[in-house]
């Protein structure tokens, strides 16, 4: 194919149906492209850079969208218009950043063979698992979202989890002035109010 060219001094890691008459290609160090029959285009996606940079190794087409396997960075889940879906890597949820192989069953879910075991993952679950890479300290008694922010009471104070798209609820902070035991997070007429050990407080823009 003529228009390929551009990849040859690359390695061609994956070939999958895209959109309707398409092909989206994806090439260890040159990124994602899309073939048409006639050119061969970079695919726009504002994550095409951070795949690079973990570098493709294969790739899947599902009902949802694309599923892309890399080198070093674990699993991308894309929309059909390239947007990030789910990042899935080491050690949040893989037990492996290295993605050798992806096929999908009946159910449509994905099954990851790993440089070291096979993962497998249920796009169609209704609950996630978070694995606190950072281990928030103490037990944890309450939760609550509000807004963007997931709360996570526990014994040794208040700590908010912001939301980052593909990503999930990160980045766990404790806030000011809540130190010990919080015993419950309640919504009351669009407040978050916060039972603790030394009263009741009111949160508000992060802030008690």
């Amino acid at each position: 194919i003529p228009e390929s060219r551009i990849l040859s001094n690359d390695e061609i890691k994956m070939v999958v149906p895209f959109r309707d008459n398409d092909f989206l290609i994806g090439a260890a160090g040159s990124g994602l492209f899309i073939y048409d029959g006639r050119t061969m285009i970079p695919w726009g996606s504002g994550t095409n850079d951070r795949i690079k940079k973990a570098e493709i190794n294969n790739g899947l087409a599902i009902d949802q969208g694309i599923v892309i396997g890399t080198i070093v960075d674990g699993i991308f889940i894309l929309d059909n218009e390239g947007n990030l879906m789910s990042h899935l890597n080491y050690p949040d949820y893989m037990q492996n950043n290295t993605i050798l192989s992806l096929c999908s069953d009946e159910k449509g879910n994905i099954w990851a063979g790993l440089d070291r075991g096979i993962d497998y993952v249920q796009l169609d679950c209704k609950m996630d698992f978070y694995m606190d890479p950072k281990e928030i300290s103490g037990t944890v008694f309450a939760a609550a979202l509000d807004h963007q922010t997931l709360w996570i009471g526990t014994n040794q104070g208040l700590y908010g989890y912001t939301y980052k798209t593909g990503y999930g609820f990160t980045d766990p902070e404790l806030l000011e002035g809540t130190q010990g035991q919080v015993w419950n997070l309640t919504k009351a007429d669009g407040e978050l109010l916060c039972g603790h050990t030394n009263g009741t407080y009111r949160i508000r823009n992060k802030r008690i």
